[in-house]
This record gives C-alpha cells, sequence and structure tokens, in this order.
C-alpha cells in the first residue's frame, strides 16, 4: 500500500529555466534532484491517502460489529476525522464537525426528554413564534437565526442532533412542511395544535 519513498523516475523531464522563454534544457543535477524531491512528495502524500481510505472502511466495518455505545460513539467520532482529513474543510464548515462530534457524544435525545426539556421547549415556542408570517408559518432559516440570537452558546447538538430542523422534528411539537421556491427547496415550520387549542394548526 505504502509506495517507497527512495523509489527514483527512469526518466527526468526538460525543464525551462527561469527568465529564459523558449529555451528547453536537459535536467541537470540541481534539476534532476528538484524532480526527484518532488516525486518522492507526491508518492509519500499518495501513500498516506491510500491509508487513511483504508482506515476509513475498516472503521465503517468496526462500526458495523461493536454494540457497545461507548465505542460505537468513539468510533464514529473517529470516522469523522479521517474524513475531515482526506477531505479538509474551510474554516467555516469546521464548525459543523465540532457539532458533529459533540452530537456523537451527546447523544440523541429522545422526544421526551426533549419535551421535558423546559429551556428547549420555551426557546424553540418563542423563536417559531416570533418568525410566523401571515399563513403562521415560519421560515427555518429564520427559526434558526432567532435562535442564535435568543442563546449565545446555541447548537442543537447539545441534545444530539445536527442541524435546528432534525432537532425541532424529533419534539414532535412541531410540523414541518418542504416547499420549492425559486428553484430551491424550501423548509417551513409551526407549532402544532394542541388538544382544546383554538387557532391554526397541522
Amino acid at each position: 500500500m505504502l509506495t517507497s519513498p527512495d523509489v527514483a523516475p527512469q526518466v527526468y523531464e526538460p525543464y525551462q529555466p527561469d527568465g529564459y522563454d523558449g529555451v528547453v534544457c536537459d535536467a541537470d543535477p540541481t534539476e534532476k534532484a528538484r524532480q526527484l524531491l518532488l516525486f518522492r512528495t507526491q508518492s509519500v502524500a499518495l501513500a498516506n491517502k491510500s491509508v487513511w481510505v483504508q482506515l476509513g472502511v475498516l472503521l465503517g466495518r468496526v462500526l458495523g460489529c461493536v454494540r457497545d455505545p461507548e465505542q460505537r460513539k468513539a468510533c464514529r467520532i473517529a470516522a469523522v476525522l479521517v474524513e475531515e482529513i482526506l477531505h479538509p474543510s474551510s474554516d467555516a464548515a469546521r464548525r459543523d464537525i465540532n457539532q458533529r462530534i459533540l452530537a456523537i457524544t451527546v447523544g440523541r435525545r429522545s422526544a421526551a426528554e426533549l419535551v421535558s426539556d423546559e429551556v428547549l421547549m420555551q426557546l424553540s415556542h418563542a423563536s417559531v413564534a416570533a418568525t410566523a408570517q401571515h399563513n403562521s408559518w415560519s421560515p427555518m432559516s429564520a427559526v434558526s437565526v432567532a435562535l442564535e440570537h435568543a442563546d449565545r452558546d446555541w447548537t442543537p447538538a447539545r441534545w444530539g442532533y445536527r442541524s435546528e430542523l432534525k432537532l425541532l422534528a424529533a419534539t414532535k411539537e412541531f410540523s414541518i412542511r418542504r416547499l420549492p421556491r425559486k428553484g430551491q427547496e424550501v423548509m417551513e415550520i409551526r407549532a402544532r395544535r394542541r388538544t382544546g387549542q383554538t387557532g391554526t394548526g397541522q
């Protein structure tokens, strides 16, 4: 799986010296050394990628066999990190990786546990109500912004979920719908009507 960095190229490519347009020279000892270094670097990088790919495959197989909850969490976190090594994210996306790891560590809370969390319920219902449009539906994007403004440390990963949408859906307290709009899918949400409650509901 590993390519030895000591393997030298059999043929050294001609090169064009800096500042000499149209001049092509055979590789001299300095140029051969540069090409050899580049070749070795590329070989090691390719070998390293192969190792990480195989590790990702192995983690997937292990995850299918592990039953202990803590060991499963460790495997899932390792898989997230391996994926980041293979496909580095932008700085903005790295926050999402942190949230994914936190969500795995915490574990998903059940609907009953979510509903019993008074702070979560108050924040959720208040944010949905504050962003409701004339038809009583709230754009999910606006609800997410409202939640972040209401709680500086807000993150759905605190309850084991990667997004506000999945968290609020898991509470079973809200109706959610998908609408096509300008070639994109828009998510909207509103509180479900409880028994005996008047007004617009699901």
